[in-house]
């Protein structure tokens, strides 16, 4: 017979406790990640010399600054929806079908995260211009001394698409793995199948995570300075990042 005192007992925290820890876990957090961009305010505000809205007004009032702010804006949303294209469309067919390779998918998939931003875009500089290996062998490599087509808004948005696609990937496969088997095995019972089954239980179940993942996408690509840095400027593009 299993005595009282042998059971192990669980400590869980009460009200106060959980009032308590859940501050102090994230105060480094909020100090790491809130200092730089509060010590920046502070610093456009006039810190230490007098407060004053002189010098926020005059940076935020500059034609050059509302210029970067409408490319960033521009590059980043389109870049975002590229991305939610093709990461959807990942995460879609390595979670709900049965197609072999599915790891070596996915890890094609991570390979743009796992290179910086410059290579990246020097790589797709190099793969689309007049010098390129690939195009010629193709005979479709544009003539010597062409305009790179890159060096535009669009192709800034196409890379940042690119790069930042498996951020939606993952996010939206962990909510389709979340979602109960319960309820696409009774739509399937009830007689939906293929199509109808996706578009009224899978797709409006994973919305919140292929919001999710677009949020932090769009975060990211509006931070991404290497791609706008070296396709805007051999253009004279105004600059889309300070």
């Amino acid at each position: 017979m299993l005595r009282e005192h042998s059971v192990p007992r669980v400590y869980m925290p009460g009200k106060f406790g959980s009032a308590v820890e859940l501050p102090l876990l994230l105060l480094p957090v909020m100090l790491i990640a809130l200092g730089p961009v509060l010590r920046l305010l502070a610093e456009a505000f006039g810190f230490g010399t007098g407060l004053t809205l002189d010098h926020a007004a005059a940076e935020l009032t500059r034609p050059s600054t509302l210029t970067a702010l409408q490319h960033s804006l521009i590059t980043a949303g389109a870049g975002t929806l590229i991305s939610i294209v093709i990461g959807a469309s990942f995460a879609f067919v390595v979670a709900l079908t049965d197609i072999r390779a599915k790891s070596a998918l996915v890890f094609c998939l991570m390979i743009p995260m796992m290179i910086p931003p410059q290579i990246t875009a020097l790589a797709w500089m190099q793969v689309t211009g007049p010098s390129s290996v690939l195009l010629k062998t193709l005979r479709l490599a544009p003539p010597l001394g062409s305009p790179q087509s890159l060096h535009s808004a669009w192709g800034i948005a196409v890379l940042l698409g690119i790069q930042h696609a498996a951020i939606v990937f993952l996010t939206l496969r962990a909510g389709l793995h979340m979602i109960p088997g319960d309820l696409v095995e009774a739509a399937r019972i009830s007689g939906a199948h293929g199509a109808r089954v996706w578009a009224q239980i899978v797709l409006p179940l994973s919305l919140p995570s292929l919001a999710a993942g677009a949020a932090m996408t769009f975060v990211t690509a509006l931070g991404n300075f290497g791609i706008p840095a070296m396709l805007a400027f051999p253009r004279a593009i105004p600059p889309c990042r300070r």
